[in-house]
């Protein structure tokens, strides 16, 4: 099945860009790797940095189809042109951080991030939703700096260097952590 439109103007393409993989799939339920491109006003995404006929394939959000049912479910709804097939999985909704004088007075509040596997997008959670299980998901849990001095001074931990410490040790269980935590005064009160 090709395009929807025959024309598509320039301001509703999106093109060149590239998933590293948990974003997109085939219809037969294949993830892309790679370059792929959209439009904007119909929603229709495709392989190749721009459209090639007769070589774009289209894509679909990704799904986990490694349970026999899910895959059924998927091939289902493609027989039946069911376009927007969802992933039963419901993932907690992000959620930021509001300290209060008493985290202030502790120093420090505790934060949980959520990162699906094979995608660089990392989201806060709280409390609750940290409790949120599934194997393709990398989870961190963290404890981040919110008063006393900006920097290590005289022997006392500065917030900007323990918050530093503490990402770097966190790499190894969430990939990208840094990326997301780039303001290391971020809810600070000094």
């Amino acid at each position: 099945m090709g395009r929807q439109r025959i024309y598509y103007p320039r301001g509703a393409q999106r093109q060149g860009l590239y998933t590293s993989g948990g974003e997109w799939m085939s219809e037969d339920g294949a993830e892309w790797v790679g370059q792929y491109h959209l439009y904007t006003n119909t929603g229709e995404v495709y392989t190749e940095p721009e459209y090639v006929k007769d070589k774009s394939v289209k894509l679909v959000p990704y799904a986990n189809l490694g349970e026999e049912n899910q895959r059924r479910t998927f091939q289902y709804n493609k027989i039946k042109k069911i376009d927007d097939y969802e992933s039963t999985i419901t993932t907690p909704d992000p959620y930021f951080p509001s300290p209060t004088q008493e985290d202030y007075d502790t120093g420090f509040v505790i934060r949980y991030f959520l990162q699906k596997k094979g995608s660089r997008t990392i989201f806060e959670v709280s409390k609750e939703g940290f409790s949120f299980k599934d194997d393709n998901y990398y989870s961190c849990e963290l404890k981040w700096k919110i008063s006393g001095p900006l920097n290590d001074t005289n022997g006392i931990s500065g917030i900007i260097d323990t918050n530093r410490r503490t990402i770097l040790l966190k790499r190894e269980q969430m990939p990208f952590i840094e990326n997301y935590l780039v303001d290391l005064q971020q809810l600070s009160k000094i």
